[in-house]
């Protein structure tokens, strides 16, 4: 019986896993709770929400609401990734109003992407909440040393395959979020793709997961990256730094 339940289990969770990949979802940056008054905001999607990010700021309007005022957002920048996801960064049309907390909106989804209140459809999505600091950041992200390749994971799922190249990270920013501006360059094509990533863990992981992500390596062998640290305010380290040359994490498994 136990192991009938333990085998219940995993199937839901499989399940689960698939549902998400399959509709998928908004994400809002910065994920801090207090930002400064000069803070930048990022929206990605995933799967069906890809499309979403597209328009946004025309077809879906995108805004900073207050009780007392609402503040359209402009896309100042936005990246295709490689594996079902997209990203957009917006800067405020005008400067939110110190000591007020805001609401990040976004309007006019699709019926088929609806959320729902107390059985009634919400005509808008609210993504995340923000107190405004009074202060405006103007420091750049400091770095203690280089981006270095560090390891390869290559995982393989029955939903999908983690692959990714993993690089130190020494970026450090007090008062703003870090979001690097990652390019890499296909040695064997020449193409050449940027997105902005997020450091985990204290890492940098360039790549994509079972479900999305920025980078898809296919088949290829060698690749080059390189780092441009920029913090959510819009700050960006001034550190010189070089493309890293890795090896599609596929094939460095396959050579161990």
């Amino acid at each position: 019986m136990k192991k009938l339940f333990t085998l219940f289990l995993g199937l839901w969770m499989i399940n689960a896993v698939f549902a998400e990949c399959a509709s998928g979802n908004l994400i809002a940056f910065p994920q801090n709770e207090k930002v400064s008054q000069n803070s930048l905001f990022m929206i990605e999607g995933y799967m069906l929400y890809q499309d979403i990010v597209q328009f946004l700021g025309n077809k879906y309007p995108v805004y900073l609401k207050s009780e007392q005022e609402k503040i359209p957002l402009q896309v100042v920048e936005y990246c295709k990734g490689e594996y079902d996801l997209e990203q957009v960064i917006l800067k405020p049309q005008r400067l939110p109003k110190a000591g007020v907390t805001y609401v990040l909106f976004v309007d006019n989804l699709p019926e088929y992407l609806n959320t729902y209140e107390n059985g009634k459809r919400l005509k808008n999505r609210r993504l995340n909440t923000y107190y405004i600091l009074n202060e405006q950041d103007t420091k750049k992200p400091t770095l203690s040393g280089i981006p270095k390749f560090m390891k390869s994971i290559f995982e393989q799922y029955g939903c999908g395959n983690d692959v990714y190249a993993i690089f130190s990270n020494s970026a450090k920013d007090d008062d703003s979020e870090i979001w690097v501006k990652t390019t890499v360059k296909n040695l064997d094509t020449g193409e050449v793709m940027q997105y902005y990533i997020k450091p985990f863990n204290g890492k940098l992981y360039v790549g994509h997961g079972m479900c999305s992500g920025a980078f898809n390596f296919g088949d290829s062998k060698q690749f080059s990256v390189v780092f441009s640290f920029m913090d959510s305010s819009g700050n960006v380290s001034d550190a010189n730094i070089e493309p890293v040359i890795f090896e599609n994490p596929i094939y460095h498994k396959k050579s161990k």
